[in-house]
C-alpha cells in the first residue's frame, strides 16, 4: 500500500517544478520561454542573464523517440540571456561565443525564441541560425502551443529586441493559419 501512495506523491511533486510552473503562478515576475531546436539528444542548453550574471540550466527535450525536433521550455525572469553553451551529444559542452547570442525574456508573456539550428562551423567551433516566425507556433505539439492561448507573444530571437504582440492580435494571426 505504500508504494502506490508513494508513487502519486512524486507524481503530484514532479508537477511542481515543471518548466512552465512558475510562469504560470506568478506570470509578473517570470516570462515563459520556448524554442525549438535541432540537437538530436535530450540535453543543455546554458544560459546566462545579463547584470547580475546568474545562469539557468534550460533542458532540451524530444517527445517522441527518433524525432529529429526537440523543445526548450523554461519560466525565465525577466532580462537579456546570452546563450553559454549547448550539449549536441549529452556528454560534451561546447562554448557559444557570438556576439548576437543573446536574447530578451519579457514577464508575464510566452517568449518564442523561435527554432534553433545548430550546426558546427569550419573551425569546429559550434554555429546556430535563429529563425522566428509566429505562425510555427501553431505547428508545435499542443503542451507547448496550448500555453500560448489568451497570452501576448514576445519575440526572443537572437540578437534582437524583444517585440510585444498583444493576445488579440495573436489569436487573429493563428486563426488566420
Amino acid at each position: 500500500m505504500k508504494m502506490p501512495i508513494l508513487v502519486i506523491s512524486l507524481l503530484l511533486l514532479s508537477g511542481c517544478f515543471s518548466p512552465q510552473r512558475a510562469f504560470e503562478n506568478d506570470p509578473g515576475t517570470y516570462g515563459l520561454y520556448v524554442a525549438t531546436t535541432n540537437i538530436f539528444t535530450n540535453s543543455d542548453v546554458v544560459v546566462q542573464r545579463e547584470g547580475d550574471g546568474k545562469v539557468y540550466v534550460l533542458k532540451n527535450k524530444h517527445i517522441y523517440a527518433g524525432d529529429t525536433s526537440a523543445y526548450v521550455m523554461a519560466s525565465l525572469p525577466p532580462g537579456r540571456y546570452h546563450l553559454e553553451t549547448y550539449n549536441p551529444d549529452g556528454r560534451t559542452n561546447y562554448p557559444i561565443n557570438t556576439p548576437n547570442g543573446w536574447f530578451e525574456v519579457q514577464a508575464n508573456c510566452f517568449n518564442y525564441g523561435g527554432h534553433y539550428d545548430f550546426g558546427q562551423g569550419a573551425d569546429g567551433m559550434p554555429t546556430y541560425k535563429n529563425v522566428t516566425t509566429l505562425q510555427d507556433i501553431a505547428s508545435m505539439p499542443g503542451h507547448y502551443r496550448d500555453l500560448a492561448d489568451g497570452r501576448d507573444i514576445c519575440s526572443a530571437t537572437m540578437g534582437q529586441p524583444s517585440e510585444r504582440l498583444a493576445a488579440d492580435d495573436v489569436a487573429k494571426v493563428l486563426t488566420n493559419l
